[in-house]
Parts: structure tokens; sequence; C-alpha cells
């Protein structure tokens, strides 16, 4: 894939208000150490933030979201319906299912948790912003549904990595579209893979780190079920569908994340009560998955 070229000041604007977007209240000195600045530079970035109303100077010299900031997000939350939708959808999944619903959509190069519901009295290792790469063995439900110059592009990253993982690939995108939604393996020799991947999000050489990683998981993952496969008990580490805007694109998925080993008709069961309730969020979008 081509390889973007970085622009720090776009970077240093986009730390500044991603560090105040979760509602922190920062000093100068706490906000240039919260995302690798120095003071000085930091003090260029807010002044400008500051100037444009994005960011609020208090007079006990924090910093804070400022208004104009505020009703941008406002703004967007209109502009992005299928957002509400999603979250609504992933609370009724973690209630319904009593196991956690995330929401992921694609983010560039990378496919990103943007939100996470831990059913009543579970917590989760999953958050907001944990990433892996768009690359298999990561991302069937978006692509099972997806143009075939992008499934081609996808599977050539396997072909890269581990020709066999391709092959697999090929057989399982038309099986996880007919029935709605795929089912991710969960083993040992993956799981500490995964955790690197998790711990990597806010590393500074996380992309370069994470693509290797995810190389690696490629040639560790047997990937989804294959007809007749699907018998016994099993553990999976997240049952996925998407859902698809009125043009047929796949905006985001829908994801449950259980724990423990569970029997081939259960499986079955909670895959098809996060396609049902991504099928919802579709319809309201004006969408169909068929």
């Amino acid at each position: 894939m081509e390889q973007r070229q970085p622009s720090p000041p776009t970077a240093r604007v986009v730390d500044v208000v991603e560090t105040l977007a979760g509602g922190a209240r920062l000093s100068l000195t706490d906000l240039a150490a919260a995302t690798g600045m120095s003071r000085a530079t930091a003090h260029a970035v807010l002044g400008t933030l500051v100037e444009r109303g994005w960011v609020r100077r208090d007079d006990d010299k924090t910093y804070a979201v400022g208004p104009a900031l505020a009703l941008l997000g406002r703004d967007l939350v209109a502009a992005r319906p299928a957002d509400l939708l999603a979250r609504e959808a992933a609370a009724k999944l973690a209630a319904d299912t009593g196991h956690t619903a995330v929401v992921v959509e694609r983010v560039g190069d990378a496919v990103v948790v943007t939100e996470v519901v831990a059913a009543p009295g579970l917590s989760t290792p999953i958050a907001v912003g944990s990433r892996v790469p768009y690359a298999p063995p990561f991302g069937p439900a978006f692509v099972a549904w997806a143009p075939e110059s992008e499934q081609r592009t996808w599977l050539a990253r396997a072909e890269e990595v581990n020709p066999a993982l391709a092959v697999r690939l090929r057989e399982v995108l038309p099986v996880v579209a007919r029935r709605g939604y795929s089912l991710e393996r969960f083993d040992s020799s993956s799981a500490a893979v995964l955790q690197a991947l998790a711990l990597l999000q806010d590393d500074v050489l996380g992309e370069a780190v994470r693509e290797v990683l995810g190389r690696v998981l490629a040639t560790l993952t047997r990937v989804d079920f294959l007809p007749g496969e699907l018998r016994g008990s099993h553990a999976v580490s997240s049952i996925a569908s998407p859902v698809l805007d009125d043009a047929g694109r796949v905006v985001l998925n829908l994801a449950l994340q259980p724990r423990g080993h569970f029997s081939a008709p259960v499986l079955r069961s909670l895959g098809e009560s996060v396609a049902a309730v991504a099928d919802t969020v579709t319809a309201a979008l004006g969408g169909s998955r068929r």
C-alpha cells in the first residue's frame, strides 16, 4: 500500500485536541508532557487553537476544550447518524448477551475500536482507540462486503506473508457473507501478539511495529470456520457483523468480544444476534446487507 508521509505540525494539533477531548483541564506543562512536545511548541499550538476557539484558556492557566470545538462536535454527531445508532446497538447487544460489545471502524489502514460497552458487572481490557492493521487476518467482516478491488488488495497482503492464509481467506469470505457475521478464533499462540498490538496503540513506533506483529499473527491464525468445521466447543475472540449505508458501503462493524469456550449452537446464536442488531442499524441508514 502507498506509504503516506506524516505531517508533524498537523500531528501536534491533533495530539493536543485528542488529549483535551476527554474533558481534561491541563496546564501547559502537563499538556507538553502528555503530547511529548516542548513547552515552546505546545504554547505555539495552543495559541492558535485558543484564537480559533477550539481550546479555552482559563484564569488558572489551564486549557480545556473550547466552544468552537464543542459546536463542531455537535455538528459532526448530526452528520454521522451511524455513530449514535451504533452506540445504542452496542449497548443492546451487551445487555442482551452478557458479553462486551464494541463498535469498530476503518481509519486509514487500520481497524479501530471507537466504542466499548461492557455488559453489567463485566470488566473488559478492550479500550477505545485500540487498533490493528487493516490486513489479514483482521477485518473479514469489512472485506466480505467490500468491492472486489478492495478484496483483491486485502488478499494480496496475505499472499505476501502466508500464501496458505490467502487460500483460506478466499474460502472464508463467501462463507462470512452468506451467514452475515465473522468468527475470529482465539488461541494461546495469538493472544500474546494481540495483547502487544493493543499496548502499542499509543507508542511512537506503533505503526511500524503493528505492521510487523500483524504479519506475525497472520502466520499463526487459522481464520474463521468453513462449513462443517463449526462443531464441538470453540474459543473465539470476536463475532462481527457489518453495518452498511444506503450506498452499500460498510461504515462500521458491530462485534461481541466473548470470553471462554462456547458450543457451536451458542456461537451461531450469538452470531445471529449480532447480525440482527447490525441489520437494524443498516436498515435505519437506508442500506441492506443482502
